[in-house]
């Protein structure tokens, strides 16, 4: 079953227990896992589930997208949402039908790339920034001279490359291209594999990417040449709720609309209408 404004507080009840988390629970573990629940209390659920109060619909989705249940907009909140969907989220743009699933993998060092491997990849780099940064300016920046890639194959065609820096316990991203999310989720949850404590560094020039990990409490390190630097554990980010059902289900409602909410000041406005 969906959840819609109007049976909002019977489903967050429903699913809750299902789920096997006190009120307090859930209020913990929203709190900690993303910043738009960061003043949750366990007096604040008992509210939402007895009716007496309703959250915003950016909380609503929030919750629905917490336990991986579909959220049914009404015509208000589809408005809303509209505007939310005409952003373009990175790679969307190149996004395909069919999704070229990965059928083999190779790992290789930039110094020994062909030149076919090498003109894709930097291309590939160059076209997702917007011809802004080329890959070695990005691999400058991080002072690496020769990173891993990860390259990834549809039947002999590359499909993905993710270029990188290991150590023991760091992972340093240069770059992640892909031709399409499919792949680009696949790329990710390569990532997420690697042991919970294991860091994970990176550059983020695209916004919506940026607000989001500082949706969940991690912060720039420093900014330069347009992008910010971010560093967190390979645990923190992959093993957090709303990441995972991103990666898992597709479920990007909540992160486009908290993006359009921060960016839009006509939408907030229309947000607490609705």
């Amino acid at each position: 079953m969906t959840v819609n404004k109007q049976n909002f507080h019977q489903r967050l009840k429903a699913l809750r227990i299902e789920t096997g988390l006190s009120q307090g629970d859930l209020a913990n573990q929203l709190s900690v896992e993303h910043r738009v629940f960061a003043n949750v209390t366990q007096s604040m659920i008992s509210l939402w589930e007895r009716g007496k109060v309703t959250p915003s619909i950016l909380r609503r989705v929030g919750l629905a997208h917490f336990f991986s249940a579909n959220y049914q907009y009404d015509h208000a909140e589809q408005q809303l949402m509209k505007r939310a969907k005409t952003f373009e989220m990175l790679f969307e743009k190149e996004n395909m039908f069919y999704d070229y699933p990965v059928t083999s993998e190779e790992v290789i060092r930039y110094s020994r790339l062909s030149e076919y491997q090498r003109e894709w990849i930097k291309n590939a780099h160059l076209y997702l920034l917007g011809g802004e940064l080329a890959l070695e300016e990005s691999m400058a920046l991080q002072d690496i001279t020769d990173p891993w890639v990860r390259i990834y194959y549809h039947q002999g065609a590359i499909v993905a490359a993710l270029v990188y820096e290991k150590t023991e316990d760091k992972i340093t991203i240069v770059s992640i291209s892909a031709i399409n999310i499919f792949i680009w989720k696949h790329v990710h949850k390569d990532i997420a594999t690697l042991p919970p404590k294991t860091l994970i560094r990176t550059r983020i020039r695209e916004p919506s990417l940026s607000l989001l990990l500082r949706d969940l409490y991690v912060e720039p390190e420093e900014y330069s040449c347009g992008t910010e630097i971010y560093e967190t554990s390979i645990g923190h980010l992959y093993h957090n709720t709303f990441v995972k059902n991103m990666l898992d289900n597709d479920a990007y409602d909540f992160r486009l609309l908290r993006y359009e909410l921060h960016k839009n000041e006509d939408a907030r406005i229309l947000h607490e209408v609705i």
